[in-house]
């Protein structure tokens, strides 16, 4: 199916961030975590999208900031 090639279901992306789909829930009302959109009522994650926002969470490790 093309929509399971792009999108990630919520107990998908929460395994692949080491989470429980109950705080992927948590974050979306904090308005925190990776984007999601709705198929439905059913709440999804692009692939794409969520790639991007673990992404802009990245910092260089202290070591790397203390050498530039």
């Amino acid at each position: 199916m093309y929509l399971r090639e792009l999108y990630f279901s919520k107990e998908e992306m929460a395994e692949e961030l080491g989470v429980t789909p109950r705080t992927l829930d948590r974050w979306w009302a904090e308005r925190k975590g990776p984007p999601r959109t709705y198929v439905g009522r059913t709440p999804c994650y692009l692939k794409s999208s969520s790639r991007q926002w673990l992404e802009s969470g990245e910092r260089p490790a202290a070591r790397d900031r203390d050498a530039a």
